[in-house]
């Protein structure tokens, strides 16, 4: 190319240089310059004030005594990533006095990148797939700093076994803090669990679900999208299902369920999401005649806003635009925190469909 250009009058090279170092400028500071940048942020500690109880015991809401008292659920020291990704810190799970869950993170550290999500996780080491089937509790706050994040109640925490740095865009673990004794932790205190069961006895009516008689089928094939591209409206690709998912017997129950509707301008979405309790006991999500305009990187997420979002449990890739197929929801959440099921575009934060949940 140098010889090229030495060829061409330089009224014609020199501009044609002067554009080359422009693109390559502008390119190198959107795909590298995000990595350098901080952030910083102090939160206040949900444990300043108050007493705190031995490790392994659980302290219930409005014990009385000299100090209130809040129970440390979890503690676990940030580490390195992937290669190449840093972290740094403590994270611990808390219970405060008035019974709220927190996820704490102090004197943290992380290497910055793009579509930071910090999520709670049952394995102790967990792959991809582990990651993404875990509890989505947000977006990262700050790459610096001691902060919190609140985890829904009723939640087990002690089904969890690390808490991950991840980025959604290219499924990459920025941190990770393993939990001392995962899987050995206090589960939720007694009036907490009595709480969570009679819930459960109020919202599952005595009806069989109707997905079983509708012999939900689960796609085989995932919705390629290896290029990121603006979540504009585009044409959808309808996944034909290749293997039949056994349907839920007569014994099943039907939870929660809602219309899906339409998302942000230009994205269309219809069918209706089921939530039922199959015959063994297991939470599954049914999305049944779904349909959902295409997208990048678009996860089903349970989110606690009525109006969708991408906040919550994230229960892992959209499987197809089209068609009826199913999500396991993990043992032990707490149905009654969530109020709607999400199409989300994790690339470029945009809600494809949505529908709220109703009993």
């Amino acid at each position: 190319m140098g010889s090229l250009l030495g060829r061409l009058p330089w009224f014609v090279s020199t501009p044609v240089i002067v554009a080359t170092i422009a693109v390559f400028a502008v390119f190198g500071n959107v795909l590298i310059g995000v990595y350098f940048e901080r952030t910083t942020l102090n939160e206040a500690n949900p444990l300043a004030g108050v007493g705190i109880a031995p490790r392994g015991t659980d302290a219930a809401p409005g014990t009385t005594g000299a100090s209130p008292e809040a129970t440390v659920l979890a503690k676990g020291t940030v580490k390195d990533g992937e290669p190449g990704h840093f972290g740094k810190g403590e994270a611990t799970i808390i219970r405060t006095p008035n019974g709220d869950l927190t996820l704490r993170f102090e004197q943290f550290s992380v290497t910055n990148g793009p579509d930071l999500f910090v999520y709670l996780v049952e394995d102790p080491k967990p792959g991809r797939a582990a990651v993404e089937a875990g509890l989505n509790l947000g977006r990262l706050k700050a790459t610096d700093g001691n902060f919190n994040y609140a985890i829904p109640g009723g939640t087990d925490v002690s089904r969890f076994g690390s808490a991950v740095i991840w980025c959604r865009q290219f499924r990459v673990n920025f941190a990770l803090a393993t939990f001392e004794d995962a899987g050995k932790r206090a589960a939720p205190s007694a009036a907490q669990a009595a709480v969570n069961a009679a819930t459960t006895l109020e919202a599952a009516p005595t009806v069989a679900n109707p997905t079983a008689a509708a012999g939900a089928s689960a796609p085989a094939a995932t919705p390629a999208a290896s290029t990121p591209t603006p979540p504009a409206a585009t044409p959808t690709a309808t996944e034909s299902p290749a293997a039949a998912t056994p349907p839920p017997s007569s014994g099943a129950a039907l939870l929660l369920q809602g219309t899906f509707r339409d998302g942000a301008p230009g994205h269309r979405g219809s069918g209706t999401a089921k939530i039922g309790r199959d015959a063994n006991g297991k939470l599954v999500l049914v999305m049944e005649n779904f349909s959902v305009t295409n997208g990048p990187d678009l996860h089903v997420i349970l989110g606690p806003s009525a109006s969708g979002g991408g906040a919550g449990l994230d229960l892992g890739k959209l499987k197809a635009t089209d068609g009826t197929f199913s999500y396991q929801i993990p043992a032990g959440t707490d149905l009654s925190q969530f109020k709607s099921v999400t199409v989300w575009c994790s690339s470029f934060p945009t809600i494809f469909t949505y529908a709220t949940l109703e009993v």
